[in-house]
């Protein structure tokens, strides 16, 4: 009986190991989902996200922000408020079509900074990963 015990353990160890990468790329999809749905629903995603990319900038005087073409009139409505409630001395908008619709990429002095989606939800990916390998291996071990 103890060793079906034990082998039974061992087998959910092994589907455990082989089944956690597949959680956590299932994790994403859904979390994308998710949020392509908000930012449908909520054209003034693309604000927040400015918004927030704007408090980590060191150097504001000249600050260009690429946004999704779809974004660019709900941004346009709010650029006095983006300009005044972070000092920023010349803002810049420019359309790219890389960068998804709610995201942004900010360009400023020596610095840029990735606030798209794909960029958050991989940061996000890795980060789970991280904590997934730091708990050895298992979710069970890695979380508290």
């Amino acid at each position: 009986m103890v060793l079906l015990f034990e082998e039974l353990n061992l087998l959910k160890g092994r589907m455990m190991e082989e089944t956690e990468g597949e959680i956590i790329k299932l994790s994403i999809a859904v979390a994308r989902k998710i949020i392509n749905r908000e930012i449908a629903m909520d054209p003034d995603t693309v604000r927040r996200s400015v918004h927030h990319a704007l408090e980590f900038l060191k150097d504001k005087s000249f600050v260009r922000i690429l946004i999704n073409p779809g974004d660019m009139k709900t941004l346009e409505h709010f650029l006095p408020e983006l300009t005044a409630d972070n000092k920023i001395q010349k803002l810049e908008l420019a359309e790219d079509n890389s960068v998804e619709p709610g995201g942004c990429i900010l360009e400023a002095g020596f610095g840029r900074i990735n606030a798209t989606i794909e960029d958050q939800l991989a940061e996000l990916e890795t980060e789970m990963e991280e904590i997934l390998h730091a708990g050895g291996g298992s979710i069970d071990g890695a979380l508290p």
